[in-house]
């Protein structure tokens, strides 16, 4: 489970908000948008920025912010933002804001405050149906007019530390000096320095004298300047001539494998209009991937691990990012509760927020579900079901502009000599190569294995047999889904044509889609999947028989089975994915995504998002704690550390 932090305790009033914690409002009664634009945007020349931005050919211009609070700052920018990219119509240039914040207004909180400012009326809502729940760590967030959110919830201090990027501007504007030290401390002005660049600017509201001489102990000039209805305020430049990241203007980019993971990478890279070539072995969503229906879910875990925190962060990342996608429905899902999960309602809420997990009586399940049961269940509203090949086509569509696809292309080999060269095998026996690449993705699930295995993938162990042992370590696993034909099945041998929303017990269970159902699955560790088994048909009808304390004719059932998906995945022996680069010591830029296990539609976007913005230096998507958990080289670096222990 994740980290929740606590609402603040706040006098709302519309259009004022005033902290009982601080003893401080949030922004001036009178004229707080004048005060932005006098303080934040004129202080910083922001205007002036993003033309500078754009002319030295920058993909993103991000700024960084010492306190989100209500947001006005973050609507403010994002106004005077569609003006200029009205002014320059062809631009590819993205906003990153980046902020802090340690203890979130509520969406309640927020809308009380919006209604005192009905011009930003499209921007709030926007905001607010993208507003994450308040648990620890990194919320990434992408809206209209190419504008990012990352919102740090925690520690200003300790999420700057945890989280990589390099800010253009800076936005100090934390409650006044006196009422929050932590934000206008040493270790805060260290991460400001840290999270900067030769020629970062910065403006504040404050001119207090500790604030100004801890900016320039860690590099900053500043100056004062005449405040808004104050005496002075503070501007500042960064001069500590630190070098920035490598920013390629137009990589190219190659992606082998056109799954969930290799497609999401490919849009992710789209929407910062980078072109991208992809290709897979066979066509699109073929594999694991190609499942008739997906569900979107994630079982919640009571327990506060980095572990459960990576699978959760994803989980929010995914439920956000399918939203507006075709081929996903949003039904919600209900998961029962099994002998170790036995929790109470109190245990429910005090763990996780009611827009994530709730307890439902057997009543709520019915109205919600369509189906009455016995058995203690959960519910997950963010849960949802995905079309794969209807998703597929969408994405392939809306982003056709930047991705181009190259079907039944198999990967023979790659070279390295200051770019990759790939050489592919066709359908027709052809060998194609293709040059020039910067950066080169492996994400072709279960044939990633042999991509690694091909190019060099070594066992550093005793044991050849033992995944484990190896440097990048992939195990399969077989799986088998069910799907079966509900339009001539009656009521009483088939009591789930009706149903609203998933299910999930000891298998899963979708909605009717096109007169279709999907339900599984069997999974079969270190095996690799064959053809579809009837067998494996009459388990999962068992489960569902099971699951439902029901009676299920199995003979009517199996003849009315009208698909399936036996397929393979892969998953690493930590169970977190591989994702990172890979055999260094050929080149730079070639990276692998894979090792999601049965978690690829929840995984794969959260992921993708990291590698892109890796490649585009923008606001963070996830923390360093997390980077390092998924790197392909954790595994070499634990199995060298067991051996120089057992040497001792």
């Amino acid at each position: 489970m994740p980290r929740l932090l606590s609402p603040p305790q706040v006098e709302t009033g519309v259009g004022t908000l005033y902290s009982q914690d601080f003893n401080d409002c949030y922004f001036q009664a009178a004229g707080p948008i004048d005060e932005i634009n006098y303080v934040f945007i004129e202080g910083n020349k922001l205007v002036e920025l993003w033309d500078e931005c754009q002319e030295r050919g920058q993909r993103t211009c991000v700024i960084g912010e010492t306190g989100f609070g209500t947001g006005l700052n973050f609507v403010v920018v994002w106004w005077h933002w569609k003006q200029w990219c009205d002014r320059n119509p062809e631009s590819l240039l993205q906003l990153h804001f980046v902020s802090v914040e340690f203890a979130p207004l509520t969406p309640e909180q927020l809308s009380a405050v919006y209604q005192g400012f009905p011009q930003f009326k499209s921007i709030f809502k926007e905001l607010l149906n993208a507003w994450p729940a308040p648990w620890e760590g990194c919320h990434y967030r992408q809206f209209s007019d190419r504008v990012v959110l990352s919102l740090l919830f925690g520690d200003g201090v300790d999420m700057f530390a945890e989280h990589d990027f390099l800010a253009d501007c800076w936005f100090l504007d934390g409650f006044a000096p006196s009422c929050n030290h932590r934000m206008w401390s040493p270790e805060l002005y260290e991460q400001l320095a840290r999270h900067s660049k030769d020629g970062t600017r910065l403006a504040t509201f404050t001119a207090a004298g500790h604030v100004r001489r801890g900016l320039q102990a860690v590099g900053f000039s500043v100056e004062k300047r005449p405040g808004f209805n104050k005496r002075h305020m503070t501007v500042g430049l960064f001069a500590g001539h630190k070098e920035t990241l490598r920013e390629i203007n137009a990589p190219k980019i190659a992606i082998i494998g056109a799954g969930y993971a290799g497609l999401h990478l490919a849009k992710s890279f789209a929407q910062s209009g980078i072109d991208v070539d992809v290709f897979d072995a066979e066509k699109s969503m073929s594999g694991a991937s190609g499942n008739f229906a997906h569900l979107l879910y994630l079982k919640p875990k009571l327990h506060l691990n980095d572990f459960n925190h990576f699978f959760e962060q994803a989980y929010d990342f995914a439920a956000y990012s399918y939203k507006g996608d075709e081929g996903v429905h949003h039904t919600g899902a209900a998961h029962f509760l099994n002998e170790k999960e036995q929790w109470t309602a109190k245990e429910i809420e005090a763990k996780w927020p009611k827009s994530w997990v709730e307890k439902i009586t057997a009543e709520e399940f019915e109205e919600k579900v369509g189906l009455k049961t016995t058995q203690r269940a959960i519910w997950m509203p963010q849960a949802c079901f995905i079309r794969p090949y209807i998703w597929a086509d969408f994405i392939q569509q809306k982003y056709s502009k930047y991705i181009h696809l190259k079907h039944n292309h198999k990967l023979g080999s790659l070279d390295y000599y200051e770019k990759w060269s790939l050489v592919f095998r066709t359908e027709d026996a052809q060998s194609l190569t293709y040059d020039g690449y910067d950066y080169v993705y492996i994400t072709a699930g279960a044939g990633s294995a042999e991509i690694l295995k091909v190019n060099g993938n070594e066992c550093l162990g005793p044991d050849p047999s033992k995944p484990s042992h190896w440097r990048y370590p992939l195990r399969p696993i077989a799986g088998q889904s069910s799907v079966i034909n509900t339009e001539k099945l009656s009521s009483s041998s088939w009591p789930f044509q009706h149903i609203k929303a998933g299910v999930c017990g000891l298998v899963y269970l979708s909605p009717v889609f096109d007169q279709e159902q999907a339900f599984g699955s069997r999974f079969y560790p270190d095996e690799i999947a064959g053809p579809l088994l009837p067998e494996d048909d009459i388990a999962n009808i068992s489960d569902l028989a099971t699951d439902f304390d029901c009676k299920l004719d199995m003979d009517v059932l199996t003849k009315a089975i009208s698909g399936g998906t036996s397929a393979t995945r892969v998953q690493t022996t930590d169970y977190l994915p591989m994702v990172g680069p890979v055999f260094l010591e050929k080149g730079e830029g070639l990276h692998i995504c894979t090792g999601f296990g049965a978690k690829g539609s929840m995984v794969a976007p959260y992921v993708a998002q990291i590698l892109t913005n890796q490649v585009v230096a923008g606001a963070p998507v996830a923390s360093n704690s997390i980077l390092k958990m998924l790197h392909p080289n954790r595994f070499e670096k634990r199995l060298r550390k067991f051996q120089q222990q057992r040497k001792k």
